[in-house]
């Protein structure tokens, strides 16, 4: 489902079932992720539960949604699901562990020079990624230049980039042959003077 698709039908949740978290939502209390984790975690408590139970839930939610991040707040979620529903925690589980083992990223470089990203992720490690991008997409100030002309595309190129970036600056990262990872960039002497039909630059590792 694409991301105004989900947006629609988050919204049409939150006002047929889920009021308060379309009000904390509005109000700007939790942001459009941590909404999204509260609806899909509700959805999943089985319709014998009452509704005072699960009303009780969606609160205790959104108060763990001003101090969780939406990775952890799904993790509350699930455990709260459990307790409201012992029998389908199994079911859960089982669930999950099949998602994470369909886990996959695949990165090419085409004829270009372009490099192509496609994958994807478990719920868990994908929220979290998708919190640190949007943490690092926001558009810039405006300056003396102007605004951030950026698309929203290659505002999240380039956050993605800034976490490679700081990864590879880090120690945390294990080191080749006793070495910090490098990226060697490739300029054929013909781009470095300029000339017409120079091929581009090429990156290796």
């Amino acid at each position: 489902m694409g991301s105004a698709k989900r947006q629609v039908a988050l919204a049409r949740a939150l006002r047929a079932d889920y009021p308060e978290t379309g009000a904390a939502l509005a109000s700007g209390g939790i942001g459009m992720d941590a909404a999204g984790v509260v609806v899909r975690s509700l959805n999943k408590v089985p319709d014998c539960v009452d509704e005072a139970t699960v009303a009780a839930a969606e609160v205790n939610l959104l108060n763990l949604a001003l101090v969780l991040d939406p990775s952890d707040l799904a993790k509350a979620g699930r455990r709260i699901v459990s307790c409201l529903d012992p029998d389908g925690a199994a079911e859960m589980a089982a669930e999950e562990a099949s998602m994470v083992q369909r886990r996959e990223l695949f990165l090419t470089r085409d004829e270009t020079g372009f490099w192509r990203i496609r994958g994807r992720l478990d719920p868990e490690n994908g929220a979290e990624l998708h919190v640190a991008i949007q943490a690092l997409a926001k558009p810039k100030p405006s300056t003396a230049d102007g605004p951030d002309l950026r698309s929203a595309g290659q505002r999240n190129a380039d956050a993605l980039a800034d976490l490679v970036s700081t990864a590879l600056a880090s120690d945390g990262l294990p080191s080749t042959g006793g070495h910090q990872p490098l990226v060697i960039v490739q300029i054929p002497l013909a781009t470095l003077q300029a000339k017409p039909g120079a091929g581009p630059a090429m990156f290796t590792d």
